[in-house]
């Protein structure tokens, strides 16, 4: 038997302004997602480097707030993989292996994906 949730208690007008003001927000922080200066990381055994991989038809300013809150919390290094989703899976699988290669030298690597970025890992070859 499949149950169903219940309908939302908060009016239909408050999500979509919620939807809204988040739509706003990411247009807002696309401009800063064009600038790639991200180091090397140091080469150390036993960092662990967070590498933030957005969703389809989005960048990695969609994902500034969350890199922001992580080296807040002392996590990182943290880097963002931006990759033309539009292209494909397996091009950005490619291409996340040779960023990865360039700037990640030691350690673990921790992968925080978004929707389709979830999928660029899985087919890395």
């Amino acid at each position: 038997m499949i149950r169903d949730y219940p309908p939302s208690a908060v009016p239909v007008w408050r999500l979509i302004a919620q939807e809204a003001l988040a739509l706003l927000g990411i247009g807002a922080l696309c401009p800063f997602g064009r600038v790639q200066s991200e180091p090397l990381t140091p080469r150390r055994r036993e960092q662990r480097t967070v590498v933030l991989v957005h969703g389809y038809l989005s960048s990695r300013s969609a994902l500034l707030p969350l890199a922001q809150y992580l080296r807040f919390r002392g996590l990182g290094p943290v880097l963002s993989f931006d990759y033309a989703s539009s292209a494909g899976v397996e091009p950005a699988a490619v291409a996340l292996r040779q960023y990865l290669r360039r700037h990640v030298r030691g350690g673990r690597i921790d992968l925080v994906c978004h929707s389709l970025g979830g999928l660029v890992p899985q087919l890395s070859p």
